[in-house]
């Protein structure tokens, strides 16, 4: 079977039952093989080792089974993982076995009775992986899979010699047209609003980890979604013990940041929130309703901001506790979400033969839709058909990981930067002064000081100054008595945008060291230390503070703070303070290239869709490049997002991210990106035809 496999073309299975595990038992569906041609690969000692698979076919999986061919000399010493094109991976199975064996067409299978960890080599027959094979259905069978085969240790190598999925597809059903139930008049008799039934399916997305509610602070909890279905209605689930509820404020945030609040500051000294449901089609308001708080309520902000949005991401539960009165501690939540994974399109023409068209929604995930610039005096016919949502997309921070190709950061919230490239450092920068606010003028310099304290300009004559003719002077003075509180400072507000570094000189005479010298921007130290010693006057040259955080105005201000009871001497000399940002020669470029995305003949792309977020001196451009090579489709460079790209001819595309920046500290971010497609086979009738005579 395998010879005839080589070029990965699917087959139906029949496959022979063991006698040493289950059998494999076919679901409705078509099942399929598809066997890697990147083998044999040598297995070396402590060494990873991938091999791909290549699914050119189209369909969602209800059914995945993995089998593996390998040879080893100490088969404990191995470690294998299967990764989905999407980059879900899981472990099939990690040091099991002990000295030399092999894996003969070894069948891993979710539903198997006996576990991998169970047998013993040589493996033959059908067992249970130690990961969970489960989690790849529902998801996308298109694609590149790989087998990784790490080796754990030394003096044993090995062979894999064959790997091939077993794969049962999702059976497409038919889809009903939607079905128009409602329309809106607008004046003259328009009903330029139509809306329709949406098929949904309930789900609830648990949080894993509940936590103690901080004392007057913020506290946050993540619940992380891989479904790319469509919202359609949003509930919260709460069970939060806490002996005050009115010292709690709680919000969610969306994936995309959106923020609403579900309640702030109600039920008094009561406690507790259990088993709460906040739900904005709710009769009675959280507000109106008393502690402890059980049943479902209206929250305070609007959960149907959520509706057409995609459940997909990171969601986090954010609770503010702005008391002392007493503790608490979020015991579990959850999302409880109606899903459609189907999209729609609305047309409005002037004939119920819809003969012409005057407009047309485009493909939507909502159920209504509004036509505007409509002729009151004109009778319309709106008719509505619906597909399944088809979509390649990465939205989370470990797509992002598991797929870039090139070297870039993802951060907390899942967006992905690009770090400035190696090759600029600071042999290859420009250094420019921004602005100099020296002590040569009254260039803008404002003065703060106790009673006790002097400042005053000090001629070269008379004072130190490593540059130019004049530096400013801090003066305590033998004669006055000075407390710790005694201080004296000098401070402007200076521009920090693309400012990396501030120098400055400074030097002392006198009991310098009953003195505290700081730096402050802001009010805040960035710099501080005791004088020198009595009577050691050296100078001090460019001691150099990191700014490059800080961007826009700020105030800078030089201190010098009495750090003694009693009477005593000192004159402290600040000079030459300058602000620095380093340029590079040239724009920094980078790129991050999508995993490849592949359709079949009977499917077309549609639209390319990203979101980005892009600071002042950076930029990000999108690419749609082919299967190979770095050159973009012609007409594809530089496309803006919602791009329609149907008249794309290859089958399998990539999608390039061109980002680029002139600044070290501030680069642009990609947030999401997805490209969707359709398959004219399913795609509904059209609905029910209405008419805008509303009367």
């Amino acid at each position: 079977m395998k010879s005839l496999l080589a070029f990965v073309m699917p087959v139906l299975l029949l496959l022979p039952v063991s006698a040493e595990a289950d059998s494999f038992a076919a679901a409705p569906g078509s099942v399929l093989e598809y066997c890697s041609d990147n083998v044999p690969k040598d297995i070396l000692d402590n060494n990873t080792i991938t091999s791909t698979l290549n699914v050119p076919d189209v369909g969602n999986i209800a059914d995945l089974d993995v089998e593996v061919n390998i040879d080893h000399m100490w088969v404990s010493d191995l470690i294998v993982e299967i990764i989905a094109p999407d980059g879900t991976r899981t472990e099939l199975f990690s040091a099991v076995g002990r000295g030399q064996g092999e894996f003969d067409n070894t069948i891993l299978d979710a539903e198997a009775s006996v576990s991998i960890t169970n047998g013993s080599s040589p493996y033959s027959g059908i067992y249970k992986p130690e990961g969970n094979l489960s989690k790849f259905y529902g998801i996308s069978m298109t694609g590149t899979w790989k087998l990784q085969v790490t080796d754990t240790s030394s003096s044993d190598t090995g062979t894999l010699n064959s790997w091939c999925i077993i794969v049962e597809k999702e059976p497409y059903e038919s889809m009903a047209p939607p079905v128009i139930y409602s329309e809106q008049t607008i004046p003259g008799g328009i009903c330029n609003k139509i809306a329709w039934y949406v098929p949904v399916n309930t789900k609830e997305f648990q949080s894993e980890y509940g936590g103690n509610i901080a004392f007057y602070g913020i506290r946050r909890y993540a619940i992380d979604i891989d479904d790319p279905n469509i919202i359609q209605d949003l509930d919260v689930k709460l069970d939060i013990k806490h002996g005050y509820n009115a010292e709690l404020q709680v919000c969610l945030v969306s994936p995309d940041m959106t923020r609403i609040e579900l309640f702030n500051g109600i039920g008094g000294s009561s406690q507790d929130f259990t088993n709460t449901i906040l739900d904005s089609d709710a009769l009675v308001s959280i507000i109106e309703g008393t502690g402890p708080f059980n049943g479902t309520f209206r929250p305070e902000g609007n959960l149907d901001e959520f509706i057409g949005k995609s459940i997909r991401g990171r969601w986090v539960l954010e609770v503010t506790d702005d008391g002392f009165e007493s503790e608490g501690r979020v015991e579990s939540w959850s999302l409880i979400a109606e899903l459609s994974d189907v999209i729609y399109f609305a047309q409005c023409a002037d004939t119920s033969s819809f003969g012409n068209v005057i407009a047309q929604s485009g493909w939507i995930p909502d159920n209504s839709y509004t036509f505007t610039g409509l002729d009151s005096q004109q009778t319309y016919s709106y008719r509505v058909k619906a597909r399944p949502l088809m979509r390649w997309s990465q939205t989370t921070r470990s797509e992002f990981e598991t797929d870039i190709l090139t070297d870039v950061i993802v951060t907390d919230d899942c967006n992905v930067v690009l770090p400035v490239a190696d090759s600029i450092d600071g042999s290859e920068m420009e250094v420019q002064v921004v602005a100099d606010p020296s002590f040569e003028f009254d260039d803008g310099w404002a003065v703060h000081a106790t009673s006790n304290m002097f400042i005053g300009v000090c001629s070269r004559d008379n004072a130190w100054a490593s540059d130019g003719n004049w530096s400013i002077c801090i003066n305590f003075d033998f004669s006055k008595f000075y407390f710790y509180d005694d201080f004296a400072r000098i401070y402007q507000t200076v521009d920090l945008t693309g400012v990396d570094t501030i120098l400055f000189d400074y030097a002392c005479a006198g009991y310098c060291n009953l003195a505290l010298l700081s730096f402050e921007v802001d009010g805040i130290g960035l710099w501080n230390r005791n004088g020198p010693e009595p009577n050691d006057i050296q100078p001090v040259y460019d001691v150099s503070l990191d700014v490059s955080s800080y961007s826009g105005p700020h105030e800078l201000s030089l201190k010098a703070e009495s750090e003694n009871y009693g009477w005593f001497d000192a004159y402290i000399f600040w000079d030459n303070l300058r602000t620095y940002r380093t340029i590079p020669e040239e724009v920094s470029p980078g790129s991050i290239v999508s995993t490849p995305m592949s359709i079949n003949a009977d499917q077309k792309w549609d639209t390319v869709n990203y979101n980005i977020t892009v600071p002042e001196g950076t930029a990000l451009t999108v690419d749609v490049l082919p299967a190979e090579g770095e050159i973009p489709i012609p007409g594809y460079s530089d496309i803006p997002g919602g791009a329609d790209i149907s008249k794309i001819s290859q089958r399998t595309i990539r999608l390039r991210a061109n980002l680029s920046t002139t600044q070290r500290n501030i680069t642009p971010s990609l947030n999401e990106w997805s490209v969707d497609y359709e398959n004219p086979a399913f795609v509904s009738d059209w609905s029910n035809i209405v008419s805008s005579d509303c009367n």
